[in-house]
């Protein structure tokens, strides 16, 4: 028995998220329930989308509404509070499952035990979700995930199961006053550094949707200074060794002050 958590906020596109919705009820195994938090209130088309799903029998969709929008790491942490099952898979709410996703996942799972985060490799599309423009590949195996984790974030987020208990341990997403991308990165670091054991399954278990203003997000010295804070909680717990620290940041430092059409080609490159 497991949980679905999915975080939707208004500006989603309605069709994306009824994609997303029908890639999990249409899995060959399927979750026990999709816990879904609306991120604040929602525009018709969305909870138009949200109510033909909850009107479904099986699974059943545990809808979380939170009064305003508090992104994505808060709306999560909420998510999993609400998770009734000690197994979470994460789905993106503009993203599309491989229909035997979650059966992969768990016969890997069932058959390692000692494994409690596992993820998988992903295939980027654009936004019609008709282009394939690149495939983000991560590393298989627990001891390559660590060392790899020094640097940049070793999931896909969208594709992780992990355990509720030790994410609690762990201290749930981190939040700082604006939303990055690296704040499932921090997470990832703080469980490994728990002694959770990673794996990821070398298939594209998830097709993602590349926005267009993915790079825009990321750039910036506000972004970096944020990520600047985040990385710095990190070194001070000792999780980084060596000169690791000061790689990563100046890494992250100069793809966030560049152009987004050099940055661009970075992320295709390394995937920030």
């Amino acid at each position: 028995m497991f949980s679905v958590l999915i975080s939707v906020y208004h500006k989603e596109n309605a069709a994306s998220l009824n994609d997303c919705l029908e890639s999990v009820f249409k899995q060959s195994l399927l979750p026990t329930e999709v816990v879904l938090v609306k991120d604040g209130p929602l525009g018709d088309d969305l909870e138009e989308v949200i109510k033909k799903f909850v009107d479904k029998s099986e699974p059943k969709i545990k809808v979380v509404p939170l009064p305003e929008n508090v992104g994505m790491s808060r709306a999560l942490n909420e998510g999993i509070k609400n998770c009734s099952y000690d197994w979470i898979a994460r789905m993106d709410s503009d993203d599309i499952c491989v229909f035997n996703r979650f059966e992969l996942q768990f016969d890997y799972l069932n058959q390692n035990p000692q494994v409690t985060v596992c993820g998988s490799c992903i295939e980027e599309y654009d936004e019609e979700m008709k282009a394939s423009l690149a495939i983000r590949k991560v590393p298989e195996k627990h001891e390559d995930i660590l060392k790899f984790a020094q640097f940049r974030s070793p999931l896909n987020h969208m594709t992780v199961i992990y355990k509720k208990e030790e994410v609690l341990q762990a201290g749930l997403y981190p939040f700082l006053d604006r939303k990055t991308n690296i704040e499932d990165y921090v997470l990832w670091c703080r469980l490994l550094q728990n002694g959770s054991i990673f794996h990821n399954i070398q298939q594209n278990l998830v097709l993602a949707r590349t926005g267009k203003n993915m790079l825009s997000k990321r750039s910036g010295w506000s972004y970096f200074s944020i990520e600047y804070r985040y990385l710095k909680l990190l070194s001070d717990s000792g999780f980084f060794t060596g000169v690791n620290f000061y790689a990563n940041l100046f890494i992250r430092f100069f793809a966030r002050i560049l152009p987004q059409g050099m940055l661009g080609f970075i992320y295709r490159l390394i995937r920030l």
